[in-house]
């Protein structure tokens, strides 16, 4: 992957020349694949605005498949972008939507051995949240992004006690 390999101009050469063909294969998850990849690539690039619109449309796709943690993998990006382009407000209610459809997805586990491996795949959905709220509080410490922080903290360590003594 040569996004991952900090090589976005090559990367971007690639991905435009394979969408269409991802396209033309109805594969709908690969085509958000491939959109978000694209994302990616504008981010790494600098260019957040076109970074945002390829993660939207990787998002738009990705919910015709009602697959809700994909979509939270792309609503993250978003966030994290978002916060990068200095809207905080967005970013933030971008994350709080990220988190909301992780725990609804942890919710639908009723065998507990499962719920526990999916919340050790997502506990990074909290870290980054953490991370954004702390930003924002030392932006305004007076907004009371810390305490928020610190729920937050609380919040993914209850469920993961909760979820080590069902086990």
């Amino acid at each position: 992957n040569h996004v991952a390999l900090q090589q976005p101009q090559i990367a971007l050469e690639a991905l435009n020349n394979a969408l269409p063909l991802i396209m033309t294969g109805g594969n709908k998850r690969d085509e958000a694949y491939a959109l978000h990849c694209l994302g990616d690539t504008y981010r790494l690039l600098g260019q957040l605005d076109k970074a945002i619109e390829y993660y939207q449309r990787a998002l738009d796709l990705r919910q015709t498949l009602k697959q809700k943690i994909l979509d939270a993998f792309s609503i993250s990006k978003i966030a994290q972008t978002e916060f990068h382009r200095g809207n905080f407000a967005e970013a933030l209610f971008q994350s709080d939507r990220a988190l909301d459809l992780v725990d609804q997805v942890r919710e639908q586990y009723s065998n507990p051995l499962l719920g526990a491996s999916y919340s050790s795949s997502t506990h990074h959905y909290y870290a980054e949240h953490i991370a954004l709220l702390l930003k924002l509080h030392a932006r305004q410490p007076s907004a009371g992004y810390d305490v928020q922080a610190f729920q937050t903290s609380e919040r993914a360590q209850a469920r993961a006690l909760l979820e080590s003594l069902s086990n």
